[in-house]
């Protein structure tokens, strides 16, 4: 329905995000806006099976652990 335009416009760009953690992630971008509106839907995605999609996953469990020895931090 997005490439007909039946429900508004689809953009898509491909973008790099250098992250400190895991470096850089190549990621598709894809914009979804509806015409005479300021709305806009904004998916980033890794292409499955990539260096890309691993660093990505990586990043939702980043920050979930303690690291720090018990009785040190």
């Amino acid at each position: 329905m997005w490439e007909r335009g039946a429900v508004g416009h689809h953009r898509a760009a491909h973008k790099t995000v250098d992250h400190p953690l895991v470096g850089a992630v190549t990621l598709d971008c894809d914009v979804l806006t509806v015409a005479g509106c300021d709305l806009r839907i904004m998916v980033y995605t890794a292409e499955p099976g990539t260096p890309d999609a691993d660093r990505l996953a990586l990043l939702a469990v980043l920050g979930t652990q303690d690291l720090t020895t018990p009785g040190t931090g």
